[in-house]
């Protein structure tokens, strides 16, 4: 980058120049392991503490713990960081809202906070790759409260680069947790030392010199996000999407929230009638109580709430995902396109993708459709999709290209490829309308969100009926669909009895993905 700066007026006399041209140094010698001292003499870093602990292993693991980071944060004069330029007022308003959604929440209990200075935050845990592509475990924690969406979404926390909206607590290569002997004991240890931690900062306030306005803090942690393999270890859940058994057998439950999956609970039926009677004498998804809900301020009445659910990894890369994999399947089979292989028609919908996304103005990061990435080897295969962030710009893509053929569409298939029709139409309204709505959903947005993803759900079970009847391998219910309906049900729950809904993508981990990434 400086070797293309450097020549233009005004580049060596710019605040970044000496970091920039330092960089290029490192980078040319084959210096780079200093980056991080490169970081500090520049003022770049915060010297956050590290400290160790005890989790069952041959050495004390380290963590950055909660209070010392923030108060590093404070010290430098960072701490907008964590408040994302809200105010005690702002903070405030957000608690008189909440309480209407969880009166019990011990936040507002006896020995209730000053909720002016008490700061909202969503926990974190996931799997991503570190040297070698070998899984890492990374334990973070976010405020709530953020800086909004670049689409709107004032109140939501997708603003900025994810290393700065985002706190380290630890990671721990599953090298050290993982397999028959271990069995994620070292893991569940630093979940418990996090909670003991995050804890502390909710029972003692941190002291905040540096910031008069806010001179000590509380934090709130309200939920911890992931995907369902990361709350299933961090929660020792019972009930989850890998425990799915055959109807007619008394299976365990796929879903920690309610009996879905047990004997006489279809989780297939996401109905608001059978969504509810499924949460009647529902026991706790848990045979000894996690060190998040045990150690931590938790809402007593919705207890296994806390484990959220991800709108990314359920809707984008699950239901939507399948949507897209699955209508590009039945293309090809009622031969849409006239081509002549499985192949050519996956490379004439990538070369069409193409030319719409560089129309329209949209992103695509794939450089081509693949059988892997619909995950069918051959064409009579289910597809299960592995579409990535470009599951958005495909499922777009189809929705037009949909309307555009079907005059074309046999009589035969027209209500077929009507049920994906609307798959797809609203599938894609329902994403814009989180995207640019708030942190809290008005009446409107929240009424619209229900039509969309009821509609969704409706034509998806349509679209299965139809493959079924026909006998194709498409259009398969999986676990997700009931966690579609999960999330369906809570702004149907709240619609009901006049609560006010979080928006539900702010639970969502699309920007801890990247955090995780960049880590």
């Amino acid at each position: 980058m400086w070797e293309e700066m450097k020549g233009l007026p005004g580049a060596k006399a710019s605040a970044s120049a000496g970091f920039l041209s330092t960089l290029h140094r490192l980078r040319s010698t084959g210096h780079e392991s200093r980056l991080g001292d490169v970081f500090e003499e520049f003022g770049l870093s915060a010297n956050v503490p590290l400290s160790f602990v005890e989790v069952g292993l041959q050495k004390k693991h380290p963590i950055l713990r909660v209070r010392d980071f923030i108060t590093t944060l404070d010290s430098k004069g960072k701490l907008d960081l964590l408040l994302c330029g809200n105010t005690p007022a702002t903070y405030l308003k957000f608690w008189d809202t909440y309480r209407k959604t969880a009166p019990e929440h011990p936040v507002f209990g006896k020995n209730r906070k000053d909720l002016s200075l008490s700061v909202p935050v969503w926990l974190h845990a996931d799997e991503g790759t570190g040297p070698k592509r070998r899984p890492v475990m990374v334990v973070q924690y976010q405020p709530l409260l953020g800086k909004g969406t670049s689409r709107g979404g004032q109140g939501l926390n997708y603003v900025g680069n994810s290393l700065t909206t985002r706190f380290l607590f630890s990671i721990m290569a599953a090298r050290l947790y993982s397999g028959p002997l271990k069995k994620n004991r070292p893991l569940l240890k630093l979940v418990h030392e996090f909670a003991l931690d995050m804890g502390s900062c909710y029972d003692e306030p941190i002291s905040l010199p540096m910031t008069p306005e806010f001179e000590k803090i509380t934090l709130v942690p309200l939920g911890l996000k992931g995907d369902l393999v990361a709350l299933n270890k961090l929660g020792g859940l019972t009930r989850n999407f890998q425990r799915d058994t055959w109807s007619n057998e008394d299976g365990p439950g796929i879903c920690h929230l309610c009996s879905a999956g047990q004997l006489g609970h279809a989780w297939h039926d996401v109905s608001y009638e059978n969504m509810l009677s499924m949460r009647q004498d529902s026991e706790l998804p848990w045979e000894s109580t996690p060190s998040l809900i045990a150690e931590l301020p938790v809402d007593p009445g919705n207890m296994p709430g806390f484990f959220r659910l991800d709108v990314f990894h359920i809707m984008h890369k699950g239901l939507l995902g399948d949507v897209a994999a699955n209508t590009i399947a039945a293309c090809y089979d009622c031969d849409l396109f006239a081509q002549s292989s499985y192949v050519k028609h996956l490379d004439f919908v990538y070369w069409d993708l193409q030319q719409f996304c560089t129309q329209n103005k949209l992103d695509l990061h794939m450089n081509a459709l693949t059988k892997g990435q619909l995950g069918m080897n051959k064409a009579s295969d289910y597809p299960s999709a592995s579409l990535g962030n470009d599951t958005t710009s495909l499922c777009v893509y189809l929705e037009a290209k949909l309307k555009d053929v079907f005059p074309t569409i046999s009589a035969c298939d027209r209500d077929y490829f009507f049920n994906m029709l609307a798959c797809l139409e609203n599938g894609n309204k329902l994403m814009r309308l989180m995207y640019h709505s708030k942190l809290w959903l008005s009446k409107a947005e929240r009424s619209s969100m229900i039509v969309h993803f009821r509609n969704l759900l409706t034509a998806f079970v349509s679209c299965a009926q139809h493959a079924y009847n026909r006998q194709m391998c498409r259009f398969k219910l999986q676990p997700k669909y009931h966690c579609a309906g999960e999330i369906l049900f809570g702004l149907e729950h709240d619609h009901k009895w006049g609560k006010p809904s979080l928006n539900p993508i702010s639970s969502a981990v699309q920007m801890d993905e990247d955090y995780i990434g960049r880590i």
